[in-house]
């Protein structure tokens, strides 16, 4: 289950949201219900949901500020808003916080079940990669020399057979894309100790984005960053 907090300053829309809709049947736990910005932020703060669903017209704290400071803090946190017609201009700007979606009033139960439905398919790809990637980590730990050796080799042209290269990679426990780049990151600096720390530096870098997308990051016997990510020619 996915962890929701609904926000509308219109009490009865707030309880219909909260109570009526099947929230479990699509996913999602419905862990906070506020009637303001700041009640939300407050909710937010004390248990950190998956999702955050708010109406955009609000007294004092609108959706878009809460979403802004939600943005702001917890990135990871998706927001769907609820809207009017008449506040399109609103959900313009809250494209800029990267809003998953929108559902305009008056709304219907399908509204909800359409976008929550794919959002939870977006989620448990996410959460899927996630694990992978720890998983990852952890067994690169305990095979480092040998994985690395391996990526090396692979890299460079070693392993011609793709039931050679499955085969090697079943034995350390990975699962390798079946159409990839193999990309090289190359620089240089006279001094060797600042080449050593540009190499940290820039390898930590590209983990860091692969951990949300497929690929492996390694340096291969040149000492130069390699990734081997998936993709198709084309």
């Amino acid at each position: 289950m996915y962890r929701l907090i609904i926000v509308d300053d219109e009490w009865e829309a707030l309880k219909g949201m909260r109570d009526t809709l099947p929230w479990e049947q699509w996913g999602f736990e419905v862990t906070g219900a506020a009637s303001s910005g700041e009640e939300a932020w407050t909710l937010v703060e004390a248990d950190i949901p998956d999702v955050l669903l708010t109406d955009i017209r609000m007294d004092e704290m609108s959706g878009i500020q809460l979403i802004d400071r939600v943005h702001q803090k917890y990135p990871e946190i998706r927001s769907v808003i609820i809207s009017g017609y008449s506040d399109i201009e609103y959900y313009r700007k809250a494209l800029e916080y990267k809003v998953f979606d929108y559902i305009l009033k008056p709304s219907r139960e399908e509204d909800f079940s359409k976008i929550f439905s794919n959002l939870r398919a977006l989620l448990d790809q996410e959460r899927s990669k996630e694990e992978q990637y720890h998983y990852f980590k952890e067994h690169w730990n305990k095979n480092r020399e040998a994985l690395e050796s391996f990526f090396c080799d692979l890299a460079e042209g070693a392993y011609r057979e793709t039931g050679a290269i499955e085969e090697k990679a079943s034995e350390y426990g990975i699962s390798l894309p079946r159409n990839a780049y193999v990309v090289e990151i190359g620089w240089r600096r006279d001094n060797a100790e600042e080449n050593d720390k540009d190499r940290i530096k820039i390898r930590s870098c590209v983990q860091k984005y692969f951990r949300s997308s497929d690929g492996f990051v390694f340096v291969n016997k040149r000492q130069l960053i390699t990734v081997i990510v998936s993709g198709t020619l084309g």
